[in-house]
């Protein structure tokens, strides 16, 4: 793993040589930063591999909200987005205490299916760094094959219902002024 050697992340962010965790909690806040402009949040949005900072267990918390606003990309010339912080709460676990959700449609003679899955994916200036990834028909959504699979016009009701899973697990919006 990288060492973070941007002098604005708190050190507790840094990543060092800790592991990703295979597990989240029941009742988890995620954060994620949106533009004060949008009214609803996810409805804007690609839905590829979309960052969020995890909380962690409560009592020994890996992150706290305004965590998710630090500039953790050294080619941006500034310390903090300002931005809202939009705030999601994890509200069911499989047994293996991980997030996957499915959703399928039959589409054009075909079942199709969509798989959304929450993964720690700690980067060297955030640990507590996450990502809902998406898997539309076998294949893992990027910008790159976007138009292709979820973001086809085929798929809008199978994009529709990821964006109101994600705005489902929405608790509170903190807006910019809080800071």
């Amino acid at each position: 793993m990288n060492t973070c050697d941007l002098p604005h992340i708190p050190e507790r962010l840094h990543t060092k040589e800790r592991p990703a965790l295979e597990e989240f909690f029941i009742e988890e806040e995620l954060y994620w930063r949106c533009k004060p402009e949008i009214d609803l949040p996810y409805q804007e949005i690609s839905l590829t591999e979309i960052s969020h900072n995890r909380q962690g267990k409560s009592d020994v918390p890996l992150s706290i909200s305004t965590d998710v606003l630090w500039n953790t990309d050294k080619n941006k010339d500034f310390e903090k987005y300002n931005y809202d912080i939009i705030v999601l709460k994890i509200k069911e676990l499989h047994s293996d205490s991980n997030y996957t959700k499915e959703f399928k449609e039959f589409i054009n003679e075909e079942n199709v299916k969509v798989l959304i899955q929450l993964l720690h994916d700690p980067i060297a200036c955030n640990y507590a760094h996450s990502i809902f990834r998406y898997t539309y028909k076998e294949t893992l959504v990027t910008f790159e094959n976007y138009k292709e699979t979820l973001g086809h016009k085929r798929a809008k009701r199978l994009r529709t219902h990821c964006k109101l899973e994600l705005q489902a697990m929405i608790i509170r919006r903190e807006l910019r002024l809080n800071y």
